[in-house]
């Protein structure tokens, strides 16, 4: 029996994750939990610099 992907190519959904600058307190946790490498360093703030590598539905960066 094969396995069904019940989720569309990811290049086809538009959302990805956001990060409130105004909330955002710049440890640098997201981009050491996140095992995907969707965030990074610009200068002094935190970006989600691959959008598309973020899987949809792990959330585990909102913990």
């Amino acid at each position: 029996m094969s396995k069904t992907n019940l989720w569309p190519p990811r290049e086809e959904i538009a959302w990805y994750p956001r990060i409130n600058q105004d909330l955002c307190i710049k440890c640098g946790s997201c981009i050491e939990f996140c095992m995907h490498g969707v965030y990074s360093r610009q200068g002094d703030k935190i970006v989600v610099s691959k959008p598309y590598e973020c899987i949809v539905g792990c959330e585990a960066c909102r913990h």
